[in-house]
C-alpha cells in the first residue's frame, strides 16, 4: 500500500482483456490513477477512447470492443478483512471507470477513496451500456461518491476524458445507452461526501441490492440520490 501500483492493475486489466480475471491476494494496493474497463482503443486514434486527463497512452482494448466476464476478486481471511485498493492520488478521479462493460463482477474486495488529504471523485463510475455489473461482499468507502451510475452519450470518434476537479463534466447525458441489470449482495457503500449510491441515468433497467447499506460521512449526505 506504499508503493504505486497503478501500472501493474492497468497491466493486468489489459491482460485479461476482453475476457479474465484479475485476482487480488490479501494485502493493500495503491492507485495514482483510473483503473478502466468497457470500451477502449490502445491504437491512439481517440476513437471510442477513455484516458485521464493529461495522460497520452490509452489502456484496454480495440475499438468497438468491450471486457466482458470479467472478474475482479480479492480475499477475505477469517476475520472478515478484505483486499484493499486505496486512492493515493493528489487530485479527484474515479478509482475504477467502467464505460459500456458487459458481465462485470467485483468480490472480496474493499476500496478506500480517501488518502486523508484527496477524496476520490468516486469509487466506481459505471455508465454507458453497462450490463451485468455485480458487486458481492464489497466495501466502497469514504469517495466522493461511493458508487455512482450514470448515462453517457457520445460520439465513438470522440474521446471521453476524465478532467481532475470536481464533479467533472462526465459524459452523462439523459438518452445515453441504457444501463441495466445492477446487482449488490452484502456491499456496503460507506463514507461518502456526497452520496453513496448517485443513480444519475433515466435509463436503468433492474437493479438488485439484497443484505447491503449505504450511508454518508454526515448528515448533509446522501445514503441514495436519485438525480
Amino acid at each position: 500500500g506504499i508503493a504505486d501500483d497503478t501500472n501493474a492493475i492497468r497491466a493486468a486489466f489489459a491482460a485479461a482483456y476482453p475476457v479474465g480475471t484479475i485476482f487480488f491476494p490479501k494485502g493493500v494496493y495503491k492507485i495514482t490513477k483510473p483503473i478502466y474497463l468497457g470500451w477502449f482503443n490502445t491504437s491512439g486514434n481517440n476513437q471510442g477512447s477513455f484516458k485521464w486527463a493529461g495522460e497520452t497512452k490509452y489502456w484496454g482494448g480495440a475499438i468497438g470492443s468491450s471486457h466482458s466476464n470479467t472478474k475482479i476478486i480479492g480475499y477475505t481471511d477469517n476475520y472478515g478483512n478484505t483486499s484493499e485498493i486505496k486512492f493515493g492520488g493528489t487530485s479527484p478521479f474515479p478509482m475504477f471507470a467502467i464505460i459500456s462493460g458487459r458481465n462485470i463482477e467485483f468480490s472480496d474486495i474493499q476500496l478506500n477513496g480517501n488518502n486523508g488529504s484527496v477524496r476520490a471523485s468516486e469509487g466506481i463510475f459505471a455508465s454507458a451500456g453497462i450490463s451485468n455489473l455485480k458487486f458481492d461482499n464489497c466495501y466502497i468507502n469514504n469517495c466522493y461518491r461511493d458508487l455512482r451510475i450514470g448515462n453517457a452519450y457520445h460520439h465513438p470518434e470522440d474521446p471521453i476524458v476524465f478532467t481532475d476537479y470536481e464533479d467533472a463534466p462526465y459524459p452523462r447525458l439523459t438518452g445515453g445507452w441504457m444501463v441495466e441489470h445492477i446487482f449488490l449482495n452484502q456491499t456496503h457503500l460507506t463514507g461518502a461526501v456526497h452520496s453513496a449510491l448517485s443513480m444519475e441515468t433515466s435509463q436503468c433497467l433492474h437493479f438488485v441490492s439484497q443484505n447491503s447499506s449505504f450511508s454518508g460521512a454526515n448528515y448533509s449526505s446522501y445514503g441514495i440520490f436519485l438525480g
